[in-house]
């Protein structure tokens, strides 16, 4: 697989396959993907092998050509756990971007923790992340994948939330609260 960073761990089809992508967040990752191999000037970047995957191939397709980009289609439903098996076994990386995830893409880390692929997701999903915990760490340690749940746009809002009830106890309060280094 090209000469990426993966290419020595894996000879799968995919460096990253995007799940979900034909989501709002799929939509923003595929066009975010496509820009960066695109304009890179690091030949490791430029050889990345991008699959976009989601329920629908018509959708998928509209995708493509809406964007002007063309990176190969896979087609998995988050309830067809062979399809999804196959899916987890192309790719070292899985990003999924398919909510509600405890819906679509619990099946999807079942699939990832079961073959060794590295999965993450922009969930901000508290009972699915722990759900993750419970369910997966043990098969996914055996197989050497890394679960990464909580890598994005949902989660910023809690995040900004807490830094701001911070800010304001700080502010009521006039003493410093939170970690100190």
């Amino acid at each position: 697989v090209g000469s990426s960073p993966y290419s020595s761990l894996s000879r799968r089809s995919y460096d990253i396959v995007l799940y979900g992508a034909t989501g709002f967040t799929g939509r923003l990752c595929a066009q975010y993907l496509a820009g960066i191999i695109q304009s890179s000037v690091e030949p490791w970047v430029r050889s990345l092998h991008v699959a976009i995957a989601g329920r629908s191939r018509p959708k998928l397709e509209k995708l493509q050509q809406e964007m002007g980009f063309c990176f190969p289609m896979l087609t998995a439903d988050s309830d067809d756990m062979d399809a999804l098996l196959s899916l987890a076994r192309s790719t070292c990386v899985c990003i999924s971007a398919a909510g509600p995830f405890m819906r679509f893409s619990r099946n999807l880390v079942a699939a990832c923790s079961e073959v060794g692929t590295d999965y993450t997701d922009i969930n901000g999903e508290a009972p699915f992340v722990r759900y993750l915990i419970d369910h997966f760490h043990v098969v996914a340690e055996a197989s050497g994948s890394f679960i990464v749940p909580n890598c994005g746009f949902d989660c910023v809002p809690s995040d900004l939330g807490c830094l701001a009830a911070l800010e304001l106890l700080h502010k009521r309060s006039g003493r410093e609260h939170g970690c100190s280094s």
